[in-house]
């Protein structure tokens, strides 16, 4: 195992990044509550709300927690994980809250508020996310500098999907 792996947390900038949208999203789901006549989501049937937040909901809580096992198991090991959906985006756990789950939060609790959450999630990560890359860059070098050139931070490249996934240690 790679010594410097030892001083890299599994939670990255995630905490940072959870701990601003939370700053957020508070008083968004106040206000949206407290004011639902100009603040929530209308014109809708709920039950459409229900379905799409729910189904988004299960997408991104799947993409989420797949991205969590192989973390875990590849820190374990001192690896790279470069499958499954990290062979798609770098950043799978950040892309699967920021853009499927906050946005399944909101269309639940019908909130215009809300749907700015991500906005402010990615703004976050995109101050934070040089950090981590150095990080990674530090912990596995080359490895790290080839699959960044390779895979895109968080949104998928559709011509790169034809990749097979593969490990790199």
């Amino acid at each position: 195992m790679n010594g410097n792996l030892k001083h890299m947390s599994p939670w990255g900038i995630g905490l940072k990044i959870g701990f601003v949208t939370l700053l957020y999203g508070l008083p968004a789901t106040y206000l949206t509550f407290r004011f639902p006549g100009s603040l929530a989501i209308s014109g809708i049937p709920f039950t459409a709300h229900a379905v799409a937040g729910l189904a988004l909901g299960l997408v991104g809580a799947t993409i989420y927690a797949r991205s969590l096992c192989l973390l875990h198991d590849a820190l374990r090991k001192g690896l790279l994980v470069t499958r499954g959906p990290y062979a798609v985006v770098r950043h799978p756990i950040y892309a699967s809250w920021m853009f499927i789950l906050l946005p399944a939060i909101a269309l639940l609790l019908r909130s215009w508020l809300l749907l700015a959450a991500p906005a402010l999630a990615y703004a976050t990560f995109k101050v934070l996310a040089p950090q981590e890359d150095g990080t990674l860059e530090s912990v596995f070098g080359r490895a790290y500098g080839a699959y960044a050139r390779r895979v895109p931070e968080l949104f998928p490249s559709f011509r790169r999907l034809r990749m097979p996934n593969r490990q790199v240690e």
